[in-house]
Protein backbone atom coordinates (compact mmCIF):
# COMPACT_ATOMS: atom_id res chain seq x y z
CA UNK A 1 0.00 0.00 0.00
CA UNK A 2 1.40 3.42 -0.98
CA UNK A 3 1.78 6.32 1.43
CA UNK A 4 -0.89 8.17 -0.56
CA UNK A 5 -3.37 5.35 0.13
CA UNK A 6 -2.38 5.17 3.80
CA UNK A 7 -2.82 8.90 4.35
CA UNK A 8 -6.10 8.98 2.42
CA UNK A 9 -7.86 6.71 4.92
CA UNK A 10 -6.51 8.38 8.06
CA UNK A 11 -8.29 11.70 7.72
CA UNK A 12 -11.62 10.46 9.10
CA UNK A 13 -10.02 9.08 12.26
CA UNK A 14 -8.68 12.44 13.38
CA UNK A 15 -10.53 15.30 15.14
CA UNK A 16 -9.47 18.25 13.02
CA UNK A 17 -12.77 20.09 13.57
CA UNK A 18 -11.87 20.32 17.27
CA UNK A 19 -8.58 22.02 16.43
CA UNK A 20 -9.22 24.55 13.68
CA UNK A 21 -11.22 27.04 15.81
CA UNK A 22 -8.08 27.70 17.88
CA UNK A 23 -6.37 29.17 14.81
CA UNK A 24 -8.68 32.18 14.73
CA UNK A 25 -9.68 34.06 11.58
CA UNK A 26 -7.58 32.74 8.70
CA UNK A 27 -8.98 35.03 6.01
CA UNK A 28 -6.05 35.89 3.75
CA UNK A 29 -3.49 34.46 6.19
CA UNK A 30 -0.29 32.98 4.75
CA UNK A 31 0.16 29.54 6.32
CA UNK A 32 2.84 26.92 5.74
CA UNK A 33 1.92 23.26 6.25
CA UNK A 34 5.11 21.37 7.16
CA UNK A 35 4.78 17.66 6.43
CA UNK A 36 1.65 18.34 4.40
CA UNK A 37 1.20 14.80 3.07
CA UNK A 38 -1.57 14.59 0.48
CA UNK A 39 -2.97 18.01 1.38
CA UNK A 40 -6.01 17.16 3.51
CA UNK A 41 -5.26 19.80 6.13
CA UNK A 42 -4.11 22.27 3.47
CA UNK A 43 -7.53 21.86 1.87
CA UNK A 44 -9.27 22.53 5.20
CA UNK A 45 -7.11 25.57 5.92
CA UNK A 46 -7.79 26.89 2.43
CA UNK A 47 -11.53 26.54 2.98
CA UNK A 48 -11.10 28.58 6.15
CA UNK A 49 -9.57 31.40 4.10
CA UNK A 50 -5.83 30.74 4.32
CA UNK A 51 -3.30 30.75 1.51
CA UNK A 52 -1.33 27.57 2.10
CA UNK A 53 2.20 26.56 1.16
CA UNK A 54 2.56 22.81 1.66
CA UNK A 55 5.95 21.15 2.12
CA UNK A 56 6.77 17.45 2.27
CA UNK A 57 9.81 15.33 1.52
CA UNK A 58 7.87 12.70 -0.44
CA UNK A 59 7.42 13.56 -4.12
CA UNK A 60 4.55 11.10 -4.57
CA UNK A 61 2.36 12.75 -1.93
CA UNK A 62 3.27 16.22 -3.22
CA UNK A 63 2.23 15.17 -6.73
CA UNK A 64 -1.06 13.85 -5.34
CA UNK A 65 -1.69 17.03 -3.32
CA UNK A 66 -0.98 19.19 -6.37
CA UNK A 67 -3.30 17.11 -8.55
CA UNK A 68 -6.24 17.88 -6.25
CA UNK A 69 -6.35 21.49 -7.43
CA UNK A 70 -6.88 22.91 -3.94
CA UNK A 71 -7.64 26.64 -4.22
CA UNK A 72 -5.05 29.02 -2.77
CA UNK A 73 -2.64 26.15 -2.06
CA UNK A 74 0.66 25.20 -3.65
CA UNK A 75 2.95 22.33 -2.79
CA UNK A 76 6.71 21.78 -2.92
CA UNK A 77 8.81 18.67 -2.32
CA UNK A 78 11.82 19.48 -0.16
CA UNK A 79 13.42 18.69 3.17
CA UNK A 80 11.50 20.58 5.85
CA UNK A 81 14.80 21.70 7.33
CA UNK A 82 15.66 23.49 4.07
CA UNK A 83 12.65 25.76 4.17
CA UNK A 84 14.77 28.23 6.11
CA UNK A 85 16.55 29.03 2.85
CA UNK A 86 13.39 30.28 1.16
CA UNK A 87 12.37 33.92 1.09
CA UNK A 88 9.01 33.37 2.75
CA UNK A 89 7.24 34.81 5.77
CA UNK A 90 4.06 33.36 7.21
CA UNK A 91 1.43 34.24 9.81
CA UNK A 92 1.11 30.61 10.85
CA UNK A 93 2.81 27.22 10.73
CA UNK A 94 0.70 24.07 10.75
CA UNK A 95 2.32 20.68 11.30
CA UNK A 96 0.55 17.41 12.05
CA UNK A 97 2.24 14.13 12.97
CA UNK A 98 5.61 15.50 11.86
CA UNK A 99 7.22 16.97 14.99
CA UNK A 100 8.21 13.56 16.39
CA UNK A 101 10.40 12.93 13.35
CA UNK A 102 12.70 15.61 14.79
CA UNK A 103 13.93 13.97 18.02
CA UNK A 104 15.93 17.12 18.71
CA UNK A 105 13.13 19.58 18.22
CA UNK A 106 15.32 22.69 18.27
CA UNK A 107 16.37 21.71 14.72
CA UNK A 108 12.73 22.05 13.69
CA UNK A 109 12.20 25.34 15.48
CA UNK A 110 15.19 26.89 13.70
CA UNK A 111 13.51 26.25 10.35
CA UNK A 112 10.20 27.57 11.65
CA UNK A 113 11.79 30.66 13.14
CA UNK A 114 13.20 31.68 9.77
CA UNK A 115 9.82 31.74 8.00
CA UNK A 116 7.36 32.74 10.73
CA UNK A 117 6.59 36.35 11.52
CA UNK A 118 7.05 37.53 15.15
CA UNK A 119 3.84 36.83 17.03
CA UNK A 120 2.87 34.20 14.47
CA UNK A 121 1.36 30.91 15.55
CA UNK A 122 2.67 27.36 15.47
CA UNK A 123 0.06 24.58 15.61
CA UNK A 124 1.37 21.09 16.40
CA UNK A 125 -0.62 17.85 16.48
CA UNK A 126 1.30 14.72 17.46
CA UNK A 127 0.92 11.37 19.21
CA UNK A 128 2.72 10.35 22.38
CA UNK A 129 3.48 6.70 23.13
CA UNK A 130 2.27 5.23 19.81
CA UNK A 131 2.71 1.65 21.04
CA UNK A 132 1.27 2.35 24.49
CA UNK A 133 -1.48 -0.28 24.31
CA UNK A 134 -2.47 -3.00 26.76
CA UNK A 135 -2.69 -5.86 27.56
CA UNK A 136 0.77 -6.85 26.31
CA UNK A 137 3.21 -9.37 27.72
CA UNK A 138 6.04 -7.62 29.64
CA UNK A 139 8.60 -8.84 27.08
CA UNK A 140 6.89 -6.77 24.39
CA UNK A 141 6.57 -3.73 26.64
CA UNK A 142 10.29 -3.94 27.36
CA UNK A 143 11.04 -4.23 23.64
CA UNK A 144 8.94 -1.15 22.93
CA UNK A 145 10.79 0.87 25.54
CA UNK A 146 14.14 -0.16 24.06
CA UNK A 147 12.92 0.79 20.59
CA UNK A 148 11.81 4.20 21.86
CA UNK A 149 15.29 4.85 23.27
CA UNK A 150 17.07 3.52 20.19
CA UNK A 151 14.98 5.73 17.88
CA UNK A 152 16.12 8.85 19.72
CA UNK A 153 19.74 7.71 19.77
CA UNK A 154 19.61 7.13 16.01
CA UNK A 155 17.90 10.51 15.48
CA UNK A 156 14.94 8.85 13.76
CA UNK A 157 11.86 9.54 15.89
CA UNK A 158 10.83 10.56 19.41
CA UNK A 159 7.88 8.41 20.43
CA UNK A 160 7.27 10.49 23.55
CA UNK A 161 7.65 13.97 22.12
CA UNK A 162 5.21 16.13 24.08
CA UNK A 163 7.45 17.00 27.05
CA UNK A 164 10.46 17.58 24.81
CA UNK A 165 8.59 19.86 22.39
CA UNK A 166 7.02 21.80 25.25
CA UNK A 167 10.44 22.26 26.90
CA UNK A 168 12.12 23.47 23.69
CA UNK A 169 9.35 25.96 22.92
CA UNK A 170 9.44 27.31 26.47
CA UNK A 171 13.22 27.65 26.41
CA UNK A 172 13.01 29.57 23.13
CA UNK A 173 10.51 32.03 24.59
CA UNK A 174 7.41 30.82 22.77
CA UNK A 175 4.13 31.37 24.62
CA UNK A 176 1.80 28.37 24.83
CA UNK A 177 -1.81 29.40 24.22
CA UNK A 178 -3.52 26.03 23.81
CA UNK A 179 -2.52 22.63 25.21
CA UNK A 180 -5.05 19.84 24.99
CA UNK A 181 -5.62 16.16 24.33
CA UNK A 182 -7.55 15.05 21.23
CA UNK A 183 -9.73 12.00 20.70
CA UNK A 184 -8.55 9.67 17.94
CA UNK A 185 -10.27 6.57 16.58
CA UNK A 186 -7.06 4.90 15.43
CA UNK A 187 -4.39 5.85 17.93
CA UNK A 188 -6.10 6.10 21.33
CA UNK A 189 -9.26 4.07 21.82
CA UNK A 190 -10.64 1.51 24.25
CA UNK A 191 -12.02 -1.91 23.48
CA UNK A 192 -11.51 -4.06 20.40
CA UNK A 193 -10.38 -2.29 17.24
CA UNK A 194 -12.58 -2.40 14.16
CA UNK A 195 -11.45 -4.40 11.15
CA UNK A 196 -10.54 -1.16 9.37
CA UNK A 197 -8.38 0.05 12.26
CA UNK A 198 -6.73 -3.35 12.57
CA UNK A 199 -5.87 -3.27 8.88
CA UNK A 200 -4.32 0.19 9.29
CA UNK A 201 -2.18 -1.07 12.16
CA UNK A 202 -1.26 -4.19 10.20
CA UNK A 203 0.02 -1.96 7.40
CA UNK A 204 1.95 0.23 9.85
CA UNK A 205 3.57 -2.80 11.46
CA UNK A 206 4.52 -4.24 8.08
CA UNK A 207 6.62 -1.12 7.51
CA UNK A 208 8.08 -1.09 11.01
CA UNK A 209 8.85 -4.75 11.63
CA UNK A 210 12.01 -4.75 9.47
CA UNK A 211 13.39 -2.04 11.79
CA UNK A 212 12.52 -4.10 14.86
CA UNK A 213 14.14 -7.20 13.40
CA UNK A 214 17.21 -5.29 12.24
CA UNK A 215 17.80 -3.88 15.71
CA UNK A 216 16.64 -6.72 17.96
CA UNK A 217 16.76 -9.88 15.82
CA UNK A 218 14.98 -12.94 17.22
CA UNK A 219 13.92 -10.92 20.26
CA UNK A 220 11.43 -9.09 18.02
CA UNK A 221 9.98 -12.17 16.29
CA UNK A 222 6.23 -12.31 16.82
CA UNK A 223 5.83 -8.73 18.06
CA UNK A 224 3.50 -7.74 15.21
CA UNK A 225 1.12 -10.65 15.83
CA UNK A 226 1.09 -10.05 19.58
CA UNK A 227 0.40 -6.35 19.14
CA UNK A 228 -2.49 -6.95 16.73
CA UNK A 229 -3.96 -9.46 19.19
CA UNK A 230 -3.78 -6.75 21.86
CA UNK A 231 -5.66 -4.28 19.67
CA UNK A 232 -8.31 -6.86 18.83
CA UNK A 233 -8.94 -7.77 22.47
CA UNK A 234 -12.13 -6.62 24.19
CA UNK A 235 -9.90 -5.76 27.16
CA UNK A 236 -7.75 -3.48 25.03
CA UNK A 237 -6.98 -0.04 26.45
CA UNK A 238 -4.68 2.68 25.23
CA UNK A 239 -2.13 4.85 27.01
CA UNK A 240 -1.39 6.72 23.79
CA UNK A 241 -2.25 10.40 23.67
CA UNK A 242 -2.83 12.61 20.66
CA UNK A 243 -1.92 16.11 21.74
CA UNK A 244 -2.34 19.57 20.28
CA UNK A 245 -0.32 22.65 21.17
CA UNK A 246 -0.74 26.16 19.80
CA UNK A 247 2.22 28.43 20.52
CA UNK A 248 3.20 31.93 19.42
CA UNK A 249 6.61 33.11 18.38
CA UNK A 250 8.05 35.83 20.62
CA UNK A 251 8.59 39.36 19.39
CA UNK A 252 12.20 40.60 19.30
CA UNK A 253 13.20 42.16 22.61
Amino acid sequence: MSRVEILSRQYGWRRWSDVYPYLGDLSGAQVVDLGCGIGDQARDLSRLGARVFGVDGDQDVIDHATSRGIPHARFVCCDIRDIKDRELKFEGVWTSFTAAYFPRFHVFTRSIDSVLKPGGWLAITEVDDLFGHEPLHPRWSELIEKYYVRSIEEDIYRFQSYAHVYEVLSQCGWSIHVDRKLDDDELCFAGAASSEILEAWRTRLSFMMPRFLDRFGDEAMGFDSAFLECLASKEHRSRSRVWFVLARKPFPS
